[in-house]
């Protein structure tokens, strides 16, 4: 099967968007609530 041709996304998304919907699930690092409360009280 041939791979299909890279589509036109319906709204527009960034290099980094762009990164994390090419993770393969190897790669992804899932935090848990707690590693993402952290990493939201250091963004305010």
């Amino acid at each position: 099967m041939g791979e299909n041709p890279p589509e036109e996304a319906p709204f527009p998304l960034t290099a980094v968007d762009r990164w994390v919907l090419s993770q393969t699930d190897e790669e992804f690092h899932k935090h848990d609530w707690e590693e993402l409360k952290e990493i939201i009280s250091k963004q305010l």
